[in-house]
């Protein structure tokens, strides 16, 4: 989806120009900061729009837009929606390191209404890759998986495994890819494995109710009864 700035005319251009990164900073504080309450008043700002549309462009993010931003904060479930609303080009949109937003709320627990809402917007996001080759599933599946490097993990701060949420993104993933996602899986993960099985479950239900895709289900039996027979 393409970006198109609020701003036609050159002059009001080169004033958007000039103070971007200043409008920017005023972004990315109020969403650090969990001012949500600020950050929807001034979410209709036009120049606010316009810092926030461009984010990703700015060196200093990494690629991160205003979604990445956001849930990396803890953000309520109608901020997200105003996000999505006010910027609905961000959930298509990869960070220097290959990680969609959905990515990013897989990894850092936030509730299964959030992951839902974001994999919706964009579904082929559940099948993306990072650059380390981690699609959103490794990150919801995982416990010990972080988004950053030497990230710190003890008791205090990790997430819980949510099963509502991975399996949601299996269900949402388009279903061509559904197969493929579950073998992105480590299979010497025994949580992950419990919980895949889980899933594999569940969808074999839904593709039989829901559209009778009986050479899915049958992938989906082969591929669990091949990873039984291994462990």
């Amino acid at each position: 989806m393409k970006k198109q700035s609020i701003f036609t005319s050159s002059g009001d251009c080169c004033t958007a120009a000039y103070d971007r990164n200043t409008w920017q900073t005023l972004v990315v504080a109020l969403l650090e900061g969990g001012y949500w309450s600020s950050f929807k008043r001034t979410i209709a700002i036009p120049t606010f729009v316009d810092a926030g549309r461009y984010l990703d462009e700015n060196p200093a993010m990494f690629g991160a837009n205003i979604l990445h931003i956001a849930l990396c904060n803890d953000p309520p479930v109608d901020i997200v929606e105003s996000i999505l609303q006010s910027f609905p080009e961000t959930p298509f949109l990869a960070d220097s390191v290959g990680r969609y937003p959905l990515h990013i709320a897989s990894s850092l627990g936030l509730s299964t209404e959030i992951v839902v809402m974001i994999a919706k917007a964009y579904r082929h996001a559940c099948l993306q890759q990072d650059l380390d080759g981690k699609t959103p599933l490794h990150f919801a599946c995982s416990l010990e998986l972080t988004l950053y490097e030497g990230e710190d993990i003890h008791p205090g701060n990790m997430k819980e495994l949510n099963s509502s949420t991975i399996v949601s993104l299996v269900s949402i993933a388009p279903l061509a890819g559904k197969s493929a996602l579950v073998l992105f899986y480590d299979e010497n993960s025994c949580v992950q494995y419990k919980v895949l099985t889980n899933c594999l479950l569940h969808l074999t239900l839904v593709c039989l109710i829901d559209c009778c895709c009986i050479s899915y289900v049958l992938t989906c039996v082969i591929i669990f009864l091949f990873h039984h027979h291994k462990l």
